[in-house]
């Protein structure tokens, strides 16, 4: 079962259009891990990975401001940074940084099994503009979550959380098309078809649009669900048409 706690999306096809560039283009690195403010994550929260050592990963940190902040904080963190592939990436030196030694690794979401083939995770966040952005199709979209999906703990409290519209869809594509059409997948429905389990942490930014919404996706469901299958089979044999629109 799913648990929204926002606009259900099962009858009509509903997007919620980012005013010119991306809400997340604004906030990267803003955020204050500390307080509970990050994608709705709560201070508990937080506690509970300091005193376990749970290992957390995110995804796309881009100059490393908010993985930084998690290891300033005594969180057993680690990191995908595809942007560390290219010699000439801004972020090089920042991410080659001494105490992120062994933390990171030069791969994208989708190959996120392979770099970490021994490693599960409690949980995983992407924060600002990140592997939604640079899908160029809803397959490939899907594709990533899919590999983040595989390296988390096969519990039911494992997720990945991730920014959202209002409504629960999601824009991909963006920087590939700024100016042209916007690409949309109405994740909610999908993971309503598919009996997954998810759930919405509403927050706020220090910085404008203030009022955010976060999407929990949990890797297993009551019912026995594996979201890592699912999300995988659908990448490589769905089919996503469905879900996606552009406008």
């Amino acid at each position: 079962m799913t648990s929204p706690e926002g606009p259900s999306p099962e009858s009509e096809f509903s997007v919620t259009r980012f005013s010119g560039r991306p809400d997340w283009l604004t906030s990267r690195g803003e955020f204050e891990f500390e307080h509970g403010l990050a994608l709705g994550i709560e201070a508990d929260e937080l506690r509970a990975w300091q005193q376990t050592g749970a290992p957390v990963l995110e995804v796309g940190p881009g100059m490393g401001a908010s993985f930084k902040q998690l290891l300033d904080l005594g969180v057993n963190a680690y990191t995908l940074e595809p942007g560390l592939n290219y010699d000439r990436a801004p972020n090089q030196e920042a991410m080659r940084a001494p105490e992120f030694e062994g933390r990171v690794q030069a791969a994208t979401a989708a190959d996120a099994p392979l770099v970490f083939p021994d490693q599960r995770f409690t949980a995983a966040i992407a924060m600002g503009v990140n592997f939604q952005n640079y899908s160029q199709n809803e397959y490939a979209l899907v594709n990533q979550i899919a590999g983040v999906m595989e390296v988390l703990e096969p519990a039911d409290s494992s997720y990945f959380s991730f920014e959202v519209g209002d409504d629960g869809v999601v824009t991909y594509d963006f920087m590939n098309n700024v100016g042209r059409e916007v690409n949309c997948f109405d994740l909610p429905a999908f993971l309503q078809a598919h009996h997954i389990r998810y759930e919405y942490r509403n927050f706020e930014s220090p910085k404008p649009p203030k009022h955010r919404r976060a999407i929990r996706i949990f890797r297993q469901s009551e019912d026995g669900a594996d979201a890592a299958a699912i999300f995988a089979r659908a990448a490589s044999s769905g089919d996503l048409s469905r879900y996606t629109t552009a406008f």
